[in-house]
């Protein structure tokens, strides 16, 4: 692993989680959506958090003022 600012990487024991499957066949066709991706986003988002066992936040970025 290279530490944030580190001129050299040092060596560390590193562990990779694989979750089941996500499937997302339900979602076909509806690819535009914006209400779609935010879904996915979501069931991506809590698997990730599931896996890493940390807390999922359900907080989203706010988009700026037009």
């Amino acid at each position: 692993m290279q530490p944030i600012g580190a001129r050299f990487p040092r060596l560390h024991r590193v562990t990779v989680r694989y979750g089941e499957p996500l499937d997302f066949a339900r979602y076909e066709g509806l690819s535009g959506s914006t209400m779609i991706r935010r879904a996915v986003t979501d069931e991506v988002m809590a698997a990730i958090a599931t896996l890493s066992k940390q807390e999922y936040v359900d907080r989203y970025h706010e988009r700026p003022a037009a």
